[in-house]
């Protein structure tokens, strides 16, 4: 982002719609609306549907379009081959996708609206930005950019018509800038820097106990501004632990250290006789403590805690460390791993995020009818919070909806 030259600024950034044709279960053109009834872009919205009918497909096509938006040419490291981000059949250039969205953005004093779209996989973009097309998301003028049929290492979207090159190229430079600065967050929910960005958690998210090898105070990785991560195992490194992440914020400072250490015991532990407490420096590990009636008492390590707990403690402590402007939270199954108890927490946690927070989507698919159930699709909660939801039922699979 250009702070001090007057260069381009994103003010908002909101999803609209997905399209998929031909890409994973989806054999057949289907659209995702975004939007509720009032065609508002929702800020929660919940995917339900039985296994295989598409729901993870549509998270990460959503990750891998907006990890395209931020792609560079580059060497060929991991992050930056597209088969880890997208569905094959888009790398491929067998199927086509498109994510639309209402972007904001604002240049030499002037404030402008329009409907961005990013497609990968076809040379045309499914679905044509019409004028009534534009009109129905309260737009005047639609901004699409194209990706090459095929996906390769290192490559850069590019607007689909000439005269949107001065527009898109300073979208793009703002993204790019951001990225090269590396600008870190001060506190936890910062939003420290207004560009858009995917916390993409999949389904099939494990937290190991870190590796046995002496720990080492680093930098945690993907803590910098981009516009995808993905947050799969958490612990194979001790840059990707969470004794990582707590040894780096006291490295910061006391004070962040325990800024991060309260939120985790305000919303995980605030039924139990357990908390975090100081961290060892030797082992640069958190100590869990219980109460004994009498006085808190150091009783493990902060790796003793079950599969479950360091579940939800990634959940809550990733989104909020690495949560920018314009971000979009995916979490795949969200309730894999956790007690009942905490997947209602979870899900009244970030109902309140999104309600806290400048410009923050949710988006989370559930095979649970309880958590469907807490979400509450018509219950207002909060100016913020924009409900919506969609049920994938087979028909939409053959193409018969």
């Amino acid at each position: 982002m250009f702070d001090d030259d007057g260069g381009l600024k994103v003010r908002r950034f909101e999803l609209v719609q997905l399209t998929l044709e031909s890409v994973g279960p989806f054999r057949h053109r289907f659209e995702l609306p975004l939007t509720n009834d009032d065609r508002a872009p929702c800020t929660f919205y919940l995917i339900g549907s039985r296994n295989g009918f598409g729901k993870t497909t549509i998270l990460q096509t959503i990750t891998g379009l907006m990890w395209l938006l931020g792609c560079r040419d580059g060497g060929m490291d991991r992050d930056a081959d597209p088969k880890r981000w997208l569905p094959v059949d888009i790398v491929d250039g067998h199927g086509a996708a498109q994510l639309d969205a209402r972007l904001t953005v604002e240049a030499g004093g002037r404030t402008e609206t329009v409907l961005l779209s990013i497609c990968a996989g076809a040379s045309v973009p499914p679905v044509m930005g019409t004028k009534e097309r534009c009109g129905s998301f309260g737009v005047e003028r639609w901004l699409p950019l194209i990706a090459e049929s095929k996906l390769t290492y290192g490559m850069r979207l590019s607007p689909l018509y000439p005269e949107d090159k001065e527009r898109v190229d300073g979208l793009l430079d703002s993204i790019e800038k951001a990225q090269a600065l590396g600008r870190l967050p001060t506190k936890l929910r910062d939003h420290h820097t207004p560009l858009p960005t995917a916390l993409f958690f999949p389904a099939e998210r494990r937290v190991y106990r870190p590796p046995p090898s002496a720990p080492t105070l680093s930098q945690p990785s993907r803590l910098s501004y981009d516009t995808a991560h993905r947050f799969a195992n958490d612990g194979e490194t001790w840059a990707d632990s969470l004794e990582g992440l707590f040894a780096w914020f006291l490295w910061e400072g006391e004070e962040r250290y325990r800024e991060a250490r309260d939120l985790i015991n305000r919303l995980m532990f605030f039924e139990e006789r357990k908390r975090i407490g100081n961290i060892n420096r030797a082992t640069l590990t958190p100590i869990v403590e219980t109460f004994d009636g009498a006085d808190w008492i150091p009783a493990h390590p902060l790796d003793r805690l079950s599969h479950g707990e360091r579940a939800m403690m990634q959940l809550l402590l990733r989104i909020a460390a690495h949560v920018s402007g314009g971000t979009i939270v995916l979490i795949d199954e969200m309730e894999a791993h956790l007690h009942y108890r905490w997947k209602r927490q979870l899900m009244q946690v970030l109902k309140g995020w999104v309600n806290e927070s400048p410009d923050m989507t949710v988006i989370v698919t559930t095979h649970d009818p309880d958590l469907i159930g807490v979400f509450a699709v018509d219950r207002k909660e909060g100016e913020r919070l924009v409900k919506g939801g969609y049920l994938i039922d087979e028909n939409e699979l053959r193409g018969e909806n």
